[in-house]
């Protein structure tokens, strides 16, 4: 019995320790913004284009295979920031 309490205890301190708090709502941890698609698209690619890697070609690719982007495709203003 001596060596159960100890082992409880300690298990029952880690399960109320690892559990965040419900009242404490989560921070943003980053916010991020961008000129808009086509100039963020035109940075990618000079990025692409410094290391000899066609970079913008195969994001706008894998754009263009996502279901969600074609969903998405005829509400998105590429222009406005």
């Amino acid at each position: 019995m001596r060596k159960v309490l100890p082992w409880a205890s300690a298990v029952a301190m880690l399960l109320g320790i690892s559990r965040p708090c419900l009242a404490q709502k989560p921070k943003p941890l980053l916010t991020a913004s961008f000129s808009g698609y086509d100039e963020l698209m035109k940075d990618v690619g000079l990025i692409g284009k410094l290391a000899d890697f066609p970079l913008a070609e195969i994001l706008e690719g894998y754009f263009q295979q996502q279901e969600e982007y074609r969903n998405l495709a005829p509400f998105i203003d590429r222009k406005k920031p």
